[in-house]
Formats: C-alpha cells, sequence, structure tokens
C-alpha cells in the first residue's frame, strides 16, 4: 500500500479521480482519506470485520443512524438473499461464506461459524441453517457467560 504515493498523484493532478485501493480498517481512517482522496476501496476489512461497517452509511452517505446496525436483522436479510440464489439454482453457500465474519469478536461466533460452514447441512435451506447457528450462538453464549 503507497498511500503517500496516491495522495502525492492527487496534489500533483487534482482534476484527475484518484480512489485509494486498500489499507483502510476504520471508519477514522477512511475519514482521513476521503478528505484527501476520491474514493477509497474497503477490501479486508469489509471480508474479515463486515459488522464494523454498519455505521459508515450514516456517517458517509447521510443514512439514517442506526440503520443496518443489528447483527441478526443483517443476517435475516442476508438469509433471503441466500434463499432468492439458491432459488437460482446457484448454491446458497456460494455467498455464505461472505458473512462468517458478521458476528467476530461476539461470544459464541466461533460455533455460530461451524454451523454455517458445516458441509453436512449445504443440503438444507438457508432458514433452517441459520435456525441452528443462531440456537448455537446462544447455547455458546449461555455457557461463555456461565464459564
Amino acid at each position: 500500500m503507497r498511500h503517500e504515493t496516491v495522495t502525492q498523484l492527487k496534489q500533483d493532478f487534482p482534476a484527475l479521480s484518484f480512489v485509494l485501493n486498500g489499507g483502510v480498517a476504520d471508519s477514522d481512517a477512511l475519514a482521513t482519506h476521503l478528505a484527501v482522496h476520491d474514493g477509497v476501496m474497503v477490501g479486508r476489512a469489509a471480508y474479515h470485520e463486515p459488522f464494523s461497517l454498519a455505521g459508515w452509511d450514516a456517517r458517509f452517505l447521510g443514512a439514517p443512524a442506526g440503520a443496518g446496525t443489528d447483527r441478526d436483522a443483517i443476517e435475516a436479510a442476508f438469509v433471503g438473499y441466500m434463499e432468492r440464489l439458491a432459488g437460482t439454482g446457484e448454491p446458497w453457500t456460494h455467498a455464505s461464506r461472505h458473512m462468517l465474519g458478521l458476528r467476530n469478536a461476539t461470544p459464541g461466533a466461533r460455533r455460530w461459524r461451524q454451523v454455517w460452514s458445516d458441509h453436512r447441512l449445504h443440503g438444507l435451506p438457508p432458514r433452517e441453517v441459520s435456525r441452528q447457528a443462531r440456537a448455537a450462538l446462544a447455547t455458546s453464549a449461555h455457557e461463555l457467560a456461565r464459564a
């Protein structure tokens, strides 16, 4: 990542558009780069910690505050998407792997990911796998709280 180079190019050629590609992991860094560059691509941070982006629409795009900030609602919406995907004949598992970071840093997240990743469940509808994953999440969280 050569952010300094992109920044210098933007200063040298202000009439051109420059979009920073990668290396931005949080909203404060994004704000800093958006003050200088025309755009910012967020790759790994979005993939590994997708929930960290929940407030970005409100902060940077004027979306209502709190929109999309509930992990359960996000999962439910994604399950709906996977069901539509499966309805076209595309395996829903092609999409499910992209939400495995949704519950990172929450109690029971590991068990939740294990259920979503269990190949024995791939023949079930996404809604059923979600039910099982959320049950595992609740059980794991309860067990962790008792420990």
